[in-house]
C-alpha cells in the first residue's frame, strides 16, 4: 500500500515512471469510495427492476389487461 504522507524529497527521488504510476495509483484509490458507492445504488437499481420486471397480475394489484399476451394465454390455459 502506498504511504500516504510519502516524503517529496523520497518521491522525487524515484524514477519518473514510478512517480508517474504512483500518481495513477494514487487517484485510482482516491476514487475507489465513488465507485463503491455508485456500484451499491446500481446494484440496487437492478434488484428493483428485475423484481418489477417479474410483476404481473398475479402477484401485484396490477389489472390482468396489464399482462403481457404470453402471460395471459398461460393462465388461460393453467385453468382447471
Amino acid at each position: 500500500m502506498i504511504e500516504p504522507g510519502l516524503a517529496d524529497e523520497l518521491r522525487l527521488a524515484l524514477p519518473a515512471p514510478v512517480q508517474t504510476y504512483l500518481g495513477a495509483l494514487e487517484t485510482a484509490v482516491a476514487l475507489l469510495p465513488t465507485v463503491q458507492a455508485e456500484l451499491a445504488m446500481l446494484r440496487a437499481e437492478v434488484a428493483e427492476l428485475r423484481a418489477r420486471l417479474g410483476q404481473d397480475s398475479t402477484n401485484s394489484s396490477r389489472p390482468p389487461s396489464s399482462d403481457p399476451p404470453a402471460a395471459q394465454a398461460t393462465r388461460a390455459t393453467a385453468a382447471p
